[in-house]
């Protein structure tokens, strides 16, 4: 089973976070699952390790005329990330269990009160029943270091921010005839910063849908729901309501590609910002298709509303900074994968994001503007053998920015790593 490269960004730390009951039952899950897995006749687990060296020219994303700000040693960054990494992948008759565990030491050598350790915990079941009776529950966990972004503090804050995010997704679907289903989601999210700066940017989040999807002839699904989000923030006054009327539709020319589209129409209401509320469409569009034998191409389009962060204190005098809020954002990518032969293979990106930023300042006025961030990728990997594996990855990344609410930077990264499975 292939295991991807860690992320220096991304988790280490043991995922011990059994507090609510939708946490206790997941690990729960996990202890139920590892023994029952290890009795079954073929080993489905994996062990391995992994080493990435990470490097960033601008990891603050600090603006190209902006000096750094107090208590930073230096702009770029060297990452040296070592990583623990485990699984396994079994089948049960109609049951499907699934897991993955990454525990993560990032040691950054310039500017080093920004070392962590990390996590990240992935566990899955693909369940199925009688009577055309199916669904999945999936429980993740991470823990690392929130990227900085001048958008949100315009360089006023530069200190060691853990993010630990968890989340649990239910779906349970019900053939009701031949070519009609019958879908149900919840979710609930929990983000969570160490950083006092961003106590009041801490959310939780739930999500509930319910629809119907329509097995139409011509390799055509259909699909109608109903979604509620509802957002909220412990230690600020802001309560996030979201209400959409999902139309989805999904197409299959043929084995080789796929199209997927979804057209909302969105309502958001807060309880006190009210300039943030908004009406209107939002829609996604998808699609992939194996060009050639060797080479694969997707594409990517949406337009969407959301939070990034609420208030959050300045650390240097303790007044209240700007929240950052993208009224409205529209992102376009372009994937390319090149499969050269059984062992290497190159792949590429590229992705511009265009928001609409709606910041509220500290005195209650509200700042209008924009930024334009676009990013492009080249990557390389290759197989030396079934249990060992090297991939090195470049990417350059550029934001013009409205200076008021945002700011213009620059930054090119690059990182490689190298790992070692066995199962």
């Amino acid at each position: 089973m292939a295991v991807r490269a860690s992320d220096p960004s991304s988790p280490a730390e043991g995922p011990g976070t059994c507090r609510a009951w939708w946490h206790r039952a997941a690990c729960a899950l996990a202890v139920l699952v590892l023994p029952a897995a290890a009795g079954a006749e073929a080993s489905p687990y994996y062990l391995g390790v992994s080493e990435t060296v990470y490097t960033d020219t601008n990891l603050y994303r600090l603006g190209d005329r902006q000096s750094l700000p107090a208590g930073v040693d230096s702009r770029s960054e060297l990452i040296l990330a070592t990583a623990l990494v485990g699984g396994f992948d079994q089948n049960y008759s109609r049951q499907h269990l699934s897991g993955s565990v990454a525990l993560r030491n990032n040691r950054y050598t310039r500017n080093s009160p920004l070392s962590y350790n990390g996590y990240s915990l992935d566990l899955g079941w693909d369940w199925s029943t009688v009577n055309n009776l199916s669904g999945t529950v999936q429980y993740g966990a991470k823990r690392s270091l929130r990227r900085f972004d001048s958008a949100e503090t315009l360089g006023t804050f530069a200190g060691q921010n853990i993010e630990t995010d968890r989340n649990l997704d239910l779906t349970a679907r019900l053939g009701l005839v031949t070519r009609l289903t019958a879908v149900g989601t919840l979710s609930h999210q929990e983000v969570d910063y160490s950083a006092a700066a961003y106590r009041s940017a801490v959310t939780r989040i739930n999500v509930a849908s319910l629809g119907v999807q329509y097995q139409a002839a011509g390799r055509l699904l259909w699909g109608a729901a109903w979604r509620d989000t509802g957002q909220r923030y412990p230690a600020a006054a802001d309560r996030v309501s979201r209400h959409d009327l999902d139309l989805t539709l999904g197409w299959t020319p043929s084995d080789l590609s796929n199209v997927k589209a979804r057209v909302s129409r969105t309502s958001t209401t807060h309880s006190a910002r009210h300039n943030n509320d908004f009406q209107g469409t939002t829609w996604q569009l998808a699609a992939s298709t194996q060009a050639t034998g060797k080479l694969k191409l997707g594409t990517s389009l949406a337009r969407d509303v959301g939070t990034t962060t609420s208030l959050f204190s300045n650390p240097q005098d303790g007044s209240t900074i700007q929240g950052q809020f993208n009224r409205r954002s529209t992102s376009l990518g372009l994937t390319a994968d090149f499969q050269a032969s059984a062992k290497t293979g190159f792949n590429s990106s590229w992705t511009q994001v265009w928001r609409e930023l709606s910041p509220v300042r500290a005195d209650g006025s509200v700042a209008q503007g924009s930024d334009r961030t676009s990013t492009f990728s080249l990557g390389a990997r290759w197989a030396a053998s079934r249990s060992t594996q090297f991939s090195c990855n470049w990417a350059r990344e550029l934001r013009s920015a409205d200076a008021t609410v945002s700011a213009a930077y620059s930054s090119t990264s690059v990182n490689c790593s190298g790992q070692f499975v066995i199962q």
